[in-house]
């Protein structure tokens, strides 16, 4: 099928493939955030906390070479 031809060609991409890895990484950092955001009762208190555990955890990723923990 030609349609699935071109998704595989989308996909294979080394571009692609580099923005997935990295997102695998990044994004339970920021699920952790909007949890934080998203509860009933949201308590001023733990804002900064959630706000400095995400930024830490996106600086770590940031500075390491390899952003995936496999």
């Amino acid at each position: 099928d030609s349609l699935a031809t071109g998704m595989l060609n989308q996909i294979a991409n080394i571009k692609f493939l580099s923005k997935v890895y990295l997102l695998h990484a990044v994004l339970p950092a920021l699920a952790h955030l909007s949890s934080t955001f998203q509860e009933g009762n949201v308590s001023f208190a733990a804002i900064t906390p959630a706000i400095k555990y995400t930024v830490d955890t996106l600086q770590t990723i940031a500075s390491t070479n390899n952003p995936c923990r496999i």
